[in-house]
């Protein structure tokens, strides 16, 4: 049965890294809880990865910047041509790999065959970013998009309504007409809505393979846990892994600190999480049990004492009987009521042991006995 747990957000965050004997209160709660938890999670972490992003690339923008205002060859544009004054292609890169934000610029304006594009293409297709400049047309490819975009200069010009012409001095003084703090402000916004989308989907995908996982574990373990709280565990579980991959892209980002097989560990402590969790329950059942076990025994003493006490008065008024024979139908009445308190006590006896049986279920009371205690 599904209750409603009132928590602070960061208790949980704590609970979900150091307590993972406690995950069992996450079982009994409404599932919505746990994906509102994992919605500000996701809320709240991505707001350092943007962050970091946005440095990250504020500082390529700068550079490029100063590289158009002060080092890039002269060029210019007229009706859909762009003509670089160089004689050989120009190539600008930052980088040798995916590790970092790497990125590779490609300059031929000159006429290329189409063997030469895909070559170009090809190249680029080996950092985070890339950029073709040609003739007639700009050909871009990104870590973050899994195909090339091709855009010709015309469609571009229509599209954001660019000049028909212009050269490089107009494009230096278009550059220091425009607020730079407004551009890292949509950068910021488009990246945050970005990593937020993917990392809440990529959250609640893994909580399924969790609970999965779960369910496979609690069999082994002979504990029954529904799937939704299964699923809540899991959500809870992601919470150390996704703190540390979070970390560990900010490092990245920075310092190019490359982990190989990062992405298993995530994985493994995770699961790690979930299996503990559900062997601490199993534990939990086991001292149920056992506390169940020391009060039937209990009972039984009671009723043994209680057993002997009624022997030893019936065996008494039998005495009695024979010496006054005016007590039969006391004596009788008196049996009855013994007779009656036996059965009583047989019925507890039963009661107890059902609910002994009953104790391999994983539900409220567990929990509620543990917060009395």
């Amino acid at each position: 049965m599904e209750e409603d747990i009132k928590m602070s957000f960061f208790k949980r965050v704590l609970i979900s890294i150091k307590d993972f004997d406690k995950y069992k209160i996450f079982v009994i709660e409404k599932l919505g809880k746990s994906i509102k938890y994992a919605f500000i999670l996701a809320l709240i972490l991505m707001i350092f990865i943007a962050a970091s992003f946005t440095v990250k690339y504020g500082s390529i923008i700068d550079n490029t910047l100063n590289y158009i205002k002060q080092d890039l060859p002269d060029f210019t544009y007229e009706n859909g041509n762009l003509n670089f004054n160089i004689d050989e292609p120009l190539v600008l890169e930052n980088g040798e790999s995916q590790k970092n934000i790497s990125y590779k610029v490609i300059i031929d304006t000159k006429e290329v065959s189409q063997e030469k594009i895909d070559e170009y293409k090809q190249k680029i297709g080996l950092y985070n970013y890339g950029i073709v400049i040609l003739k007639d047309k700009l050909i871009i490819n990104s870590s973050l998009v899994s195909q090339t975009i091709e855009q010709n200069y015309k469609e571009l010009g229509e599209k954001y309504g660019i000049v028909e012409s212009f050269n490089k001095q107009n494009m230096i003084d278009y550059i220091n007409s425009y607020n730079i703090v407004s551009i890292y402000v949509q950068i910021f916004i488009l990246l945050y809505i970005y990593l937020f989308a993917s990392y809440f989907i990529t959250m609640l995908l893994d909580a399924i393979l969790l609970a999965i996982l779960g369910i496979i574990t609690s069999r082994i373990a002979r504990v029954q846990i529904k799937f939704s709280g299964l699923y809540s565990i899991g959500l809870h579980a992601l919470t150390l892994p996704i703190i540390l991959n979070v970390i560990y892209i900010i490092v990245n980002t920075f310092t190019g600190f490359y982990i190989k097989y990062f992405d298993i560990m995530y994985t493994t402590v995770s699961y790690i999480y979930i299996v503990a969790a559900i062997l601490s329950m199993k534990s939990d059942l086991i001292k149920q049990q056992i506390e169940i076990g020391k009060i039937n025994n209990s009972h039984d003493v009671n009723a043994n004492t209680d057993g002997k006490s009624t022997n030893s008065e019936n065996r008494s008024n039998e005495d009695g009987n024979l010496n006054d024979p005016n007590n039969d139908n006391k004596d009788s009445n008196k049996n009855k009521e013994n007779n009656k308190q036996d059965k009583d006590q047989t019925d507890r006896n039963e009661s107890d042991t059902n609910s002994q049986d009953d104790s391999g279920v994983v539900g409220a009371d567990i929990i509620n006995s543990e917060e009395r205690m």
